[in-house]
């Protein structure tokens, strides 16, 4: 009996232990460490596609799966790594791996899916992350990326242009100097780009001329992934001299930071306004000392000449104002004010951005490629702008220890009959500013000339009417702006990056005015004031190539838990050629053969080499 029951026993242990072997040699299970530059990430998501199964790491970067023996059957199958952080954007991984049952150990030591930056590098989460991407597309309007800035980083004074396709000014803390550029370096995809915008001596003084905006307003926001803004010691560090006035970082989308295929397109369309005018008083119309009596425009009548509202009340008397029919004549008119001159000239504007984009975002490639079409109507009349861009941006990553990325871009951007800028007869609002409180506005628009092609206005002494600059005379700009980057970076071991960086910024801009005869009070030229009373016009040709390139080698090991001491070297060389072309004739209608011309080129280079430490 009691052998009987031992046999049982021991048949009984021998299945136990057969099942036990069976079921070890099946379930398998996976564990690993995900790091970046030897420091934990913890929330990565570690999955098994095929297998259904995910695990996200601890606070110490690990993660483990116990994978059950039904699914254990000597298969490949591909593991994969994610991060899902606004601030940084991980490179997603995978390896694939053999389900033969037993314990197995795989890390992942990730790199971040941007470029690397022109000179000496720190690819880790400094800096501060202005926004979140999708922010960028939902600004309603014609907004810039300097424009889009505004309010974001504390000391930054973003000066936004009136005019859509101006210049908006950025300047941190202050100026910093009296002949250089006072505005932070603007870095994208590793690129200097130039924010300055070219401008005659007489537009420098104020005088009058054309903001056609700069090169920088040519990025497509709906193509930023990242902005981030450097200053003080960080910045200098990475970027020598060129960051005393700050650093604007800007990382454009290559479709990494997704997983698949991804086809989008939207359209925006806003309306706009003047949101606020300037208030004047409308009791007092155009003259001096209560007395004022229209008879040439010139000085022949009754302070007619003069172009302030301190004249006689307007009661609604009869009294002799400029002629409606004739240049430089009177008729009575009834002596009343017209409290919405101003608001009458300007015109509700409209802004269409379309854009549309195919990405694709992949463990070894990535890529994005888009077009976008915007058009504004500014408020003035006649004015247009418009920009048509396009591009593609590709990463490959052929190996954990190589990666390479390239980029392109070409825009076209037009300014079409945009407001002078100097307190000049250009600018509608200088005008404006002295324009008689009695004077019609809306009435002169069907009054611009009279039978005899003499111009009609409210004053002949300088002054012309108001709607002569925006509907007789012209101007425009048309913009041509590629940019080239690429890259290649090497990580041998997780604590070691190499890479190298080219690029070039190509930007063309042709710049063409006309001022019609009749004008009145002069127009700044090439030459200085020019009198235009015959009429006139003016061709500049703008040419800007900037070229970059970079060599660094960085070094990170951890010293103890959360201490990591950096160091690195590298070189860099920028080239920059500049010309301007310049024609134009104050006395007529077409460029005479004999016209003179004015021309200017400059060439200059920069190269640079640093070495630096630190412990973080």
């Amino acid at each position: 009996m009691t052998r009987s029951i031992m046999r049982v026993a021991n048949v009984v242990a021998a299945l136990f232990l057969a099942a036990g072997r069976a079921e070890a040699q099946q379930t398998m299970s996976v564990t690993g460490h995900v790091t970046y530059r030897g420091a934990p990430v913890s929330g990565a998501l570690v999955r098994f596609p095929q297998l259904g199964i995910e695990r996200l790491t601890t606070a110490d970067g690990r993660y483990s799966f116990l994978i059950p023996q039904a699914s254990v059957r000597g298969q490949t199958a591909t593991l994969t790594v994610r991060v899902d952080d606004r601030r940084i954007a991980y490179r997603p991984m995978s390896v694939e791996l053999g389900l033969t049952g037993g314990k197995l150990v795989q890390d992942f030591a990730l790199v971040l899916a941007e470029f690397p930056r022109a000179g000496a590098q720190r690819r880790d989460s400094t800096g501060s992350s202005l926004f979140d991407p999708l922010e960028l597309p939902a600004l309603s309007g014609s907004v810039s990326l300097p424009a889009a800035l505004a309010g974001r980083v504390p000391g930054l004074d973003v000066r936004v242009s009136a005019v859509p396709g101006g210049t908006d000014r950025l300047q941190y803390r202050g100026p910093r100097t009296l002949v250089g550029s006072n505005q932070p370096l603007i870095v994208i995809d590793g690129l200097p780009v130039d924010n300055s915008s070219y401008s005659s001596a007489s537009e420098r003084f104020g005088l009058g001329g054309f903001d056609y905006g700069s090169p920088l307003q040519d990025v497509s926001l709906a193509s930023i992934a990242s902005v981030k803004w450097l200053s003080g010691a960080e910045a200098v560090a990475q970027y020598g001299g060129r960051a005393a006035n700050g650093v604007i970082v800007v990382r454009t989308s290559n479709g990494g930071d997704l997983l698949g295929l991804t086809i989008a397109a939207s359209q925006q369309v806003t309306a706009e306004s003047p949101l606020r005018l300037p208030a004047f008083q409308n009791a007092y119309g155009q003259g001096l000392d209560g007395q004022f009596e229209f008879f040439n425009g010139r000085g022949g009548g009754i302070n007619d000449n003069v172009d302030q509202s301190w004249g006689p009340a307007l009661d609604g008397r009869p009294l002799q104002q400029a002629s409606l029919s004739e240049a430089r004549r009177a008729e009575v008119r009834l002596w009343q004010p017209r409290p919405n001159n101003v608001r009458d000239y300007f015109t509700s504007g409209r802004t269409t951005i379309t854009t549309a984009a195919v990405q694709r975002g992949g463990s070894r490639t990535s890529f994005r490629v888009f077009v976008d079409d915007r058009g504004t109507r500014g408020l003035s009349p006649e004015h247009d702008f418009a920009q048509r861009d396009g591009g593609v941006n590709v990463a490959v990553h052929p190996s954990s220890t190589v990666s390479a990325a390239a980029s392109a871009m070409f825009a076209r951007t037009t300014n079409s009959n945009a407001p002078g800028t100097g307190f000049d007869e250009s600018n509608p609002f200088a005008q404006f500013v002295r324009t008689g409180r009695q004077v019609d506005v809306a009435v002169l628009r069907s009054h611009l000339r009279d039978s005899t092609g003499q111009q009609i206005s409210w004053s002949y002494s300088g002054h012309n009417n108001p709607w002569f600059a925006s509907l007789e005379n012209t101007n425009k700009s048309t913009r041509d702006h590629a940019t080239g980057v690429a890259s290649v970076t090497l990580t041998p071991t997780s604590w070691l990056v190499a890479s190298a960086l080219g690029g070039i910024d190509d930007d063309k801009d042709a710049r063409r005015f006309s001022i019609a005869s009749g004008w009145m009070g002069g127009f700044p030229s090439l030459t200085g004031a020019g009198d235009y009373s015959r009429g006139g016009l003016q061709h500049d040709d703008i040419a800007m190539r900037r070229t970059s390139g970079a060599l660094s080698l960085e070094a990170t090991r951890a010293i103890t838990d959360g201490v990591r001491w950096t160091t690195g070297v590298g070189a860099d060389h920028e080239s920059l050629r500049q010309s301007v072309v310049s024609a134009g004739v104050d006395s007529g209608a077409t460029l005479p053969a004999n016209a003179r011309t004015i021309s200017w080129e400059d060439h200059s280079s920069r190269d640079g080499a640093f070495a630096r430490t630190a412990l973080a």
